[in-house]
């Protein structure tokens, strides 16, 4: 039979169930919409990082506060959220008021890194990042970019090249990033 992919590809994909694997609260910080998630392995569970709005907020202009939640699952299909508050809560200046949003992870040795958008509304987008060794408790390190001047450069729609264990790898001893206009 004729290989479709590169060793080095994951897939081909198909759809298990005709259901979403998560979906809203009653209430809560989740309760108005769960999308755009990351997920990492890790002991042989899968820990999703999803965007989540709360319905209390649907009415703000910038379409309420976004923050990140986590579920787990022992299949990658069946996931439990855990617990009632978000992961990584917006807290921070260039995170108010529209929150977090976007994460993406991979892992360098025993590190873990989210990589989220900060949505400092009504002005930019910017790359934030927070580190964990267990994926559950999270330390944020603040902006990404910056310029020569220490300033966070606006950007969002972040992504690691990472292998298909979420390991970021190098290319010339170096890690990359691709965003929305560069790569770093």
């Amino acid at each position: 039979m004729e290989k479709l992919y590169p060793e080095w590809a994951i897939g081909p994909f198909e759809k298990p169930v005709d259901k979403p694997v998560l979906w809203p609260s009653e209430k809560g910080f989740d309760s108005w919409a769960v999308y755009n998630p990351a997920v990492a392995v890790k002991d042989q569970v899968f820990y999703m990082f999803y965007r989540a709005e709360t319905r209390e907020e649907a009415n703000t202009p910038y379409l309420g506060t976004s923050r990140i939640g986590m579920a787990v699952s022992q299949d990658g299909i069946h996931f439990e959220k855990a617990g009632d508050v978000p992961v990584i809560d917006a807290d921070q200046p260039l995170e108010l008021p529209g929150g977090c949003e976007d994460p993406r992870i991979c892992r360098v040795g025993d590190m873990w890194h989210l990589i989220y958008g900060a949505y400092h509304y009504p002005q930019e987008v910017y790359l934030c990042h927070a580190v964990s060794q267990d994926l559950i408790h999270w330390q944020k390190k603040g902006p990404l970019l910056v310029d020569g001047e220490g300033r966070p450069v606006p950007s969002k729609s972040a992504a690691i090249l990472s292998d298909p264990q979420g390991n970021a790898v190098q290319i010339d001893g170096k890690y990359v990033l691709y965003a929305n206009e560069c790569v770093a």
